[in-house]
């Protein structure tokens, strides 16, 4: 089995954490920060983000613009990505059109 070399960048609101050998944290938001500095030199960005849809929806297109924007961003993986909705019994239909409109931004 290769070793797999990588470092770790994780994007907190409010960081609560030290910095440890390869993973480092950077502070800020998906609303109303920079978000360049946070996927500058990264080669995959994975979102983990909840929150309401000035969050998962408008924060999370911020973060697709800034990781194209980047050009070193190879893969990008959305929030609730596992999410099938295309076989999903709905349930929450707000969830639903914010989670499509994330994809659709993506592929658009």
């Amino acid at each position: 089995m290769s070793h797999i070399n990588f470092d770790i960048i994780i994007t907190l609101k409010k960081n609560i954490f030290p910095s440890n050998g390869r993973i480092s944290f950077v502070v800020g938001d998906l609303v109303n920060s920079d978000l360049s500095e946070a996927v500058k030199g990264v080669d995959a960005v994975v979102s983990c983000i909840i929150g309401d849809r000035s969050v998962t929806v408008e924060g999370q297109k911020r973060l697709i613009d800034a990781s194209k924007a980047a050009g070193t961003v190879k893969q990008f993986i959305p929030s609730a990505f596992s999410f099938d909705y295309r076989q999903a019994k709905v349930r929450n239909i707000l969830f639903l059109l914010n989670f499509t409109a994330t994809v659709n931004h993506i592929f658009g």
